[in-house]
């Protein structure tokens, strides 16, 4: 089912429901075999609008139910988003051809699903996995669904969409909260090696309390390590396309900072000798170690650019949710 990228969000009139096949079931312009039949046993308008209505118009797919039409700008339009695709397909080179049936019942109701354009592609270009049998019962639970739905005089008959809102906006949460805690550590780190930096100037007695100071930093920081991390695996299940540039680029600069300041605190204390280090990022961590204000200032601007990114992503998630 390749759905042209021109195509992937059509415009239609109001007062007809045409969500044109625009699948090719798989077959491929390339194809070797030119005489083998091409004639494809497309679906009428009736069995689409059948499709549709029978799924409630959201996609079949238990794991998406996504909307698939909706309001257009233009008057008296609708946006559709959803395809009325063969179970088995439309034409011998498309995927899970069934020879056995006939031309009619190859366009009959019984052989079709509605789902989104996404899924429509997903289930032509992964066949294997995505059987007659799976998708039979796909449109089985869709049907169901929808009856509970008008039942219930509720769009969400059973919390999926529900659950999946407040595990969005759980793991947005988990995800934000982490980074402003990576962010804040990074910049008390700044503090804490001003007061390390001055340890040989300070009476023995007052030693101790800073070496403390350094010591819960550090015990700090490594949790909150840990914290990002959870978070971005987290945010990787429910978004598997999403970069997370800004959780990632907190994460690994917490824990790159730690090493550094771990190093200049063994250097300040005398128990390791300075040798030159490279750093990866537009400042030197030895500088920001020892207060330089230009690298401290590129440091705080990078990490609150990461802040940001992150705050800009969890956002809706957070504020669209319970």
């Amino acid at each position: 089912m390749s759905i042209p990228m021109s195509d992937r969000s059509r415009i239609v009139d109001g007062d007809t429901m045409r969500p044109e096949d625009s699948d090719a079931d798989g077959e491929s312009s390339l194809d070797p075999s030119p005489n083998v039949r091409r004639e494809r046993d497309d679906f009428p308008a009736r069995v689409r609008r059948l499709l549709a209505g029978q799924a409630g118009h959201l996609c079949a797919n238990p794991a998406c139910q996504r909307p698939t039409t909706g309001p257009s700008r233009d008057a008296g339009r609708v946006v559709d988003l959803g395809v009325a695709a063969h179970i088995t397909a439309a034409s011998v080179l498309g995927p899970r051809f069934d020879s056995s049936l006939t031309s009619e019942q190859r366009k009959h109701e019984n052989n079709g699903i509605w789902l989104c354009q996404d899924c429509g592609k997903l289930v032509d270009s992964d066949n294997s996995t995505h059987s007659v049998e799976l998708l039979q019962e796909w449109k089985e639970r869709a049907i169901a669904r929808a009856e509970r739905a008008l039942a219930k005089g509720d769009v969400d008959p059973d919390g999926v969409r529900r659950l999946a809102r407040e595990e969005r906006y759980h793991t947005a949460k988990l995800a934000l909260t982490a980074a402003l805690q990576a962010r804040a550590l990074i910049l008390r780190g700044v503090e804490v090696a001003r007061h390390v930096r001055n340890i040989r100037r300070v009476r023995q007695s007052e030693r101790a309390g800073l070496l403390s100071e350094a010591a819960k930093w550090y015990a700090d920081t490594a949790a909150s390590i840990e914290a990002t991390e959870v978070a971005i695996r987290s945010v990787r299940v429910l978004w598997p396309e999403e970069p997370q540039v800004g959780l990632v680029g907190l994460h690994v600069r917490l824990a790159t900072w730690r090493n550094w300041f771990s190093e200049n605190v063994a250097i300040v204390t005398g128990a390791k000798g300075a040798h030159a280090r490279q750093s990866n990022e537009s400042w030197s961590w030895d500088d920001v170690f020892n207060g330089d204000e230009s690298s401290v200032e590129r440091m705080n601007g990078q990490v609150t650019e990461d802040l940001d990114n992150v705050e800009a992503w969890a956002r809706p998630y957070i504020h669209g949710s319970p």
